[in-house]
């Protein structure tokens, strides 16, 4: 492989004439002055020296290896949707051919004339590298999209990608990963550029939306765990099952008849619970294989804690110890309902708890998971810096308030 030196910016060396020219009458003047002959020339090196090193760096030399300019010339990442929805017809070709011939005919010849590499890769719920002999063989069957982990995978690749570009539908996307995968592109400055393709009416689909259920809930008293459901241009009526899990133990199991056409809806199911705990329900939505109907999310999940009494739990999180959380005890501690429990950070890896029912609660800092923060029913930010929670964290603060 060749390697050569160019120059990004190369006029910058046509200033190098009048800089000689002026280091030519500064000599001469030191010259009349009288300065020595060993000193003019030694000062006229190193001025030279000097200048020659301040243009070599304006001009911006970067190293070529082949087609990739090492240093600067970073990829650009394509992402090809081959989810199913991408087989619709629109017009005279399916959006998958559409989006193809867009790439092969207009994105990658202006791409490499302006000599920057291309990285390809095609996704569905998983992304996968291809080079252009195998991306012609792809075909669009991707049962689920998943474009916010697509966009992680090539922001995981060597090097750190000039600009991603996404070609898809945006058609029955999954949204779980997104707000991390957003945040992770907003801070390593990658543009994002999404292409659409096909018409808004949107392809046929069937998906769990989100699940929902009360936070907490006493013993013996029954309560719904729903889940909203969506269907878009349904086609033909087919049948599925809803199934409710409980711990990921089937609970209850309801048949659902499919109409036709566009809707979204409500269905719940009747729980009751006879003692105290912390549970997990999932929805899951059974549909058989169509090729005229596309399954997305097919499930979702909530935490319900079951507690005696009317308590309200609040957890206070404090970015470092103040007099506010005293003050907030003094003024609720004649309140029988309200049990404010404190968690204060003192330093990197070490918090300080005050007011927990268990020794182990709050020992490792702000709860890892949704049945750690379901114990609360209210979450009380104080001088809290967005670095103090990790992104992991602040998925689950926004599940937990959502």
């Amino acid at each position: 492989m060749s390697f050569g030196l160019i120059f990004e910016l190369p006029a910058i060396w046509l200033c190098a004439l009048p800089l000689g020219i002026l280091l030519g009458f500064a000599a001469s003047h030191q010259r009349r002055r009288g300065l020595p002959q060993p000193k003019i020339v030694a000062l006229l090196f190193l001025r030279s020296l000097l200048l020659l090193t301040i243009l070599f760096l304006a001009a911006r030399p970067v190293l070529r290896s082949g087609r990739i300019i090492v240093g600067t010339k970073r990829p650009v990442v394509v992402l090809l949707d081959r989810s199913k929805s991408m087989s619709v017809q629109d017009a005279d070709a399916t959006r998958y051919q559409r989006a193809s011939d867009f790439l092969r005919r207009r994105l990658r010849p202006a791409l490499d004339a302006a000599n920057l590499p291309v990285s390809q890769m095609v996704f569905d719920q998983t992304a996968e590298a291809l080079d252009d002999a195998r991306m012609a063989s792809v075909k669009p069957e991707g049962k689920r999209t998943n474009l916010g982990a697509s966009i992680e995978a090539a922001l995981h690749g060597s090097q750190k990608p000039l600009a991603v570009v996404a070609l898809t539908d945006g058609i029955a996307n999954e949204t779980a990963d997104d707000p991390r995968v957003m945040s992770r592109l907003a801070d390593s400055g990658v543009p994002f550029i999404g292409v659409g393709f096909g018409s808004d009416d949107g392809a046929p689909t069937i998906a769990v939306r989100h699940v929902d259920a009360p936070l907490t809930v006493s013993p013996k008293t029954s309560f719904n765990v729903s889940a909203e459901l969506e269907m878009v241009r349904a086609q033909q009526t087919s049948i599925c099952d809803l199934i409710l899990f409980r711990d990921d133990q089937l609970l209850q199991k309801r048949a659902l008849t499919l109409g036709t056409g566009s809707r979204t809806w409500i269905e719940k199911f009747s729980v009751s619970e006879t003692a105290p705990g912390t549970h997990r329900y999932t929805m899951r939505l059974l549909a058989p294989e169509s090729e005229t109907l596309n399954q997305v999310r097919t499930e979702g999940s909530t935490s319900v804690r079951i507690t005696e009494g009317d308590e309200l739990r609040v957890l206070y999180v404090q970015g470092a110890l103040t007099w506010d959380y005293k003050f907030i005890s003094l003024a609720i501690r004649s309140d029988p309902v309200i049990q404010l429990t404190g968690m204060t950070r003192t330093s990197e890896r070490s918090v300080f708890r005050q007011n927990v029912e268990a020794a182990g609660e709050l020992l490792h800092g702000f709860p890892a998971s949704l049945e750690e923060l379901s114990r609360y029913r209210v979450v009380v930010l104080a001088n809290v810096r967005p670095t103090d929670l990790s992104l992991d964290q602040q998925e689950l603060l926004a599940q937990f308030c959502g």
